[in-house]
């Protein structure tokens, strides 16, 4: 799920159930799969569940029924069809038209087999509920809940359309999200990653860096760009982490983040995560303690801690 720049919005501090829009092949509604994800949507108390009752191409009352609860809906969870149809196609428009027009990424992708995924979402990460179906479900639960909560309901829309690849980090909309999570720290640990990644820009900014992040389809292994010419110049590659809540990060990425830094010969390369470090991952750091830094949960309370103090 990959939801991009923010524009935090004031709202009642209670509990909001979001409400999630099915769209799906009528031939999907046999598999086991689909009829156990709808039961355990309905039973499930922290969400709200819609779906179509009946066949797209009954009229135009259902189109507009549909249309209505479309713009309705906190989140639209797209069932990749095995089989195309024409009423899925129709329901894929009115919710990529929903999204663009609203200025919110709300379409989550979700994988029931392997049906190929539609050319116009293939850069969207996808919710595979055929590896793990419990912890899948109860991820998926999670962040549309903690994603549509008063402070963090809206955001901004690069995942599928073309967007530069300097996302710019504006100082009203940067200072507000880090006074968020330095007021609730426990949130990082299952925010979205892409809004991961505008945290940590939004800090570096603060600290005094010219600050790139590089779009979200890129492969380049460092989220964020940060550039400081100051007595000395210096360039920091930071790649951003965000496990599964009791997840953690291991040597893998730290050697692939190395990598990237002798590449491309910046000054040093920080890997933040909102978990903590494998043993093997802090020796590479520590045996690389002048090229490679590692920020987790609380080394970004540090972070945190330090952006709020140079704030007027």
């Amino acid at each position: 799920m990959a939801i991009v720049p923010v524009k935090i919005s004031r709202g009642s501090p209670s509990p909001h159930r979001p409400l999630i829009f099915i769209s799906h092949s009528f031939l999907e509604t046999e598999h086991p799969l689909f009829q156990r994800l709808i039961n355990d949507l309905k039973r499930d108390p922290r969400v709200r569940l819609w779906y179509p009752p009946d066949r797209l191409n009954i009229g135009d009352e259902l189109y507009a029924t549909i249309q209505q609860a479309i713009r309705e809906s906190d989140f639209h969870l797209f069932i990749i069809p095995k089989t195309p149809s024409t009423g899925v196609g129709i329901e894929l428009q009115l919710l990529y038209s929903d999204q663009l027009a609203s200025g919110r990424a709300k379409l989550i992708l979700a994988r029931l087999h392997d049906g190929a995924v539609p050319r116009m979402l293939q850069a969207m990460n996808c919710v595979d509920f055929t590896t793990s179906y419990e912890s899948t479900l109860e991820n998926l639960i999670n962040e549309t809940v903690a994603a549509s909560q008063p402070a963090l309901v809206q955001f901004a829309l690069d995942q599928l359309v073309d967007a530069l690849p300097i996302v710019e980090v504006t100082d009203k909309v940067g200072a507000r999200l880090v006074k968020y999570f330095t007021e609730h720290p426990e949130d990082m640990r299952t925010m979205d990653r892409r809004l991961f990644e505008k945290l940590v820009a939004e800090m570096f900014r603060g600290f005094g860096y010219d600050v790139e992040l590089t779009q979200q389809t890129r492969d380049g292994g460092r989220d964020i760009i940060a550039i400081r010419r100051h007595e000395v110049n210096t360039k920091y590659l930071i790649e951003c982490k965000r496990p599964d809540p009791g997840g953690y990060v291991g040597i893998r990425p730290v050697r692939e983040l190395y990598g990237v830094k002798c590449d491309e010969m910046a000054t040093k390369a920080i890997l933040a995560t909102t978990a903590y470090f494998s043993p093997d991952a802090l020796l590479f750091f520590e045996n690389h303690k002048w090229e490679l830094e590692s920020r987790d949960y609380e080394g970004l309370l540090d972070w945190l801690h330090a952006y709020k103090t140079i704030e007027p």
